[in-house]
């Protein structure tokens, strides 16, 4: 049932694909660039609608061709996740249109948690090695967090081509070989791969379309109800570390999201430039290659996951120690990493370049050349050094200086921004 219902999002979500692309450009349905995306021409958003029209295709053919059986709890369940992903969908697809306040888009997810916990869809016990903690009187507020944070989280991630998308199909697939029998499992996950195979064939980059709010919200939606009732925060050996593990990144940089914006003073849902795609991109790192570290990242935390679901206390123990202290590494590497960046892009890769110019300017008797710094600040989003470079000589307009310019790019230039090189 799992491999035909995939097989089916497929086929569906490439079918329509094909509506999807004309119908957004004849709607001219574009996220526009702003100073804090990384694209520099508008898109066409809502792609999500591709993985989504693949999802309740397949759910239909497995309801009505395999015709499983369903009891009346799991009947509640199913009912209480279509709802909430009908109003889910209604809510991505008005904050891509209308682009709507953090506090709108909080509050309608709460309510949506809220109403599946009341569908059953709840976290009642948290589990802790051999120590288990009944919630009691805390287990919907804690649902309600746990479920808000992780569909706010999957959005965040939500800014490189192939990056969210990625992601989610690793965190997924995780999730549908934790429990392969799992009814639920085997009606609505293979849908969400299938679809999504088929929106990163186009979202991968260089991009032709992105997911928007419509699929981001959609996607963490499902991946929070999954760490639930799948992963779950007691069933696990590892327990209540288990989902954290696999949802190990998005959280992660989630949390210090919001440490950073509340450390200086800023809204904590208030969207900025620093997260750690971001940063990786400052450091001069391949577009590809940022989305192909996280990504392993994220695999790494779900490999772990998985081969840790058979153990027994004391090797769940060595797990937990040891996922922790690399987590605690990966976070000091961020914590370090936006403290070199924290004075901007300007002000940080491309004050270096300048730095490096006004040396190699010097050391040829050229110190009287005018490096404006007005320059670096214009071209803020380049990520193509010999750009910078060049402009910068350009405005001289001296033959030697641009036989300079033309030296340096022949000699250094692809030292400095290939990310591969051993020489820098």
């Amino acid at each position: 049932m799992f491999w035909s219902t995939f097989f089916v999002s497929l086929v569906i979500s490439y079918i329509g694909s094909l509506a999807v692309f004309p119908i957004l450009k004849r709607l001219k349905i574009y996220d526009i660039p702003n100073d804090r995306t990384v694209h520099e021409k508008p898109m066409l958003e809502m792609g999500g609608l591709i993985f989504i029209i693949g999802y309740f295709s397949s759910l239909l053919f497995v309801l009505f061709i395999h015709n499983p059986e369903i009891d009346t709890p799991l009947l509640n369940k199913l009912i209480g996740i279509m709802g909430g992903g009908i109003a889910i969908i209604l809510l991505g697809a008005l904050d891509d249109l209308l682009n709507l306040k953090p506090a709108t888009k909080f509050f309608v997810e709460c309510v949506i948690a809220l109403f599946l916990c009341k569908c059953g869809i709840i976290v009642d016990q948290i589990s802790f090695i051999e120590y288990s903690l009944e919630l009691g009187a805390l287990s919907i507020p804690f649902t309600i967090i746990w479920m808000v944070g992780i569909i706010n989280a999957v959005n965040m991630m939500d800014g490189l081509d192939g990056l969210s998308g990625g992601i989610c199909l690793i965190i997924l697939s995780s999730i549908a070989v934790q429990q392969p029998s799992n009814v639920l499992v085997n009606l609505l996950i293979p849908g969400l791969l299938g679809g999504l195979v088929i929106f990163l064939f186009y979202n991968w980059y260089p991009a032709k379309i992105f997911m928007g709010d419509i699929g981001s919200l959609f996607l963490g939606y499902h991946i929070a109800i999954f760490s639930i009732i799948v992963v779950g925060f007691d069933s696990h050996p590892l327990g209540a570390m288990a989902p954290i593990f696999l949802l190990g990144l998005p959280i992660f940089d989630t949390l210090l999201a919001m440490l950073r914006r509340a450390r200086n003073r800023k809204p904590i849902f208030k969207a900025d430039k620093m997260h750690v795609h971001h940063q990786l991109l400052s450091l001069g790192l391949k577009h590809s290659t940022v989305v192909k570290i996280l990504c392993f990242v994220n695999l790494t935390f779900a490999i772990i996951v998985y081969f840790s679901k058979d153990k027994n206390t004391e090797s769940s123990t060595v797990i937990i120690i040891g996922t922790t202290i690399l987590i605690i590494f990966l976070i000091s590497q961020l914590l370090s990493l936006q403290s070199i960046l924290k004075t901007s892009l300007s002000k940080g890769y491309e004050k270096g370049v300048k730095n490096t110019v006004a040396l190699y300017l010097q050391s040829n008797n050229y110190a009287d050349i005018n490096v404006n710094q007005n320059q670096f600040d214009k071209n803020q989003k380049s990520e193509a050094l010999d750009e910078i470079i060049l402009k910068i000589f350009n405005e001289n307009q001296h033959e030697k200086v641009r036989e300079l310019a033309n030296q340096m790019l022949a000699n250094q230039s692809e030292q400095i921004t290939d990310p591969d090189s051993n020489k820098q």
